[in-house]
């Protein structure tokens, strides 16, 4: 795993954290893919504004779901 990043998700059912490794990368957008897991094998995170975040987990073809993240004020 050295000079790589990678992005560690824990599941109650795994006994070891499952890793997917960043393949790409930019200002607004990063995937993390682990080809070998079952599901999901894509993780890609996208900022759509400053205040929202969307990421899309898949199994990199036809099976996905997404989550939308929007940014809270804290008062």
């Amino acid at each position: 795993m050295s000079n790589h990043v990678f992005y560690l998700a824990k599941v109650r059912h795994n006994k070891l954290a499952v890793p997917f490794k960043l393949t790409r990368c930019s200002k607004r957008s990063a995937v993390f893919e682990n080809p070998e897991h079952d599901f999901p094998k894509k993780l890609h995170y996208q900022l759509q504004s400053e205040n929202k975040l969307t990421v899309t987990v898949s199994n990199g073809q036809d099976k996905s779901f997404t989550i939308n993240y929007d940014k809270q004020d804290a008062g």
